[in-house]
């Protein structure tokens, strides 16, 4: 993972983050995902193509730059965003089990 947030979805707060360097893009494009999946969740309610398996909210978005940008929600006002580069999310079975770990 290049980089990871872990987000209060309301304001948008990020809470903590990993260890390397912030990067002002970085925060702003988690930040517009944030916008992005409250939008499309408040359009289509609680359909089922935006659960995981444990009930959880997630979106997974792919730029044309070759970055996955993965959003799965911890609580009910907490979500964790991930910066993955494309080539790196060949196995999204483990990423789902470390942020169950984190969880």
């Amino acid at each position: 993972m290049e980089k990871v947030f872990l987000f209060e979805i309301v304001s948008k707060l990020f809470i903590a983050t990993d260890s390397t360097p912030v990067d002002i893009d970085s925060f702003a494009i988690c930040s517009e995902m944030i916008d992005v999946f409250l939008d499309i969740s408040y359009i289509y309610g609680s359909q089922k193509h935006i659960y995981d398996s444990k009930n959880q909210r997630q979106s997974v978005i792919k730029l044309s730059d070759g970055t996955i940008l993965l959003l799965k929600e911890v609580e009910q006002y907490l979500a964790l965003i991930c910066i993955i580069k494309d080539q790196h999310y060949d196995r999204p079975y483990l990423i789902d089990y470390n942020i169950d770990v984190f969880k």
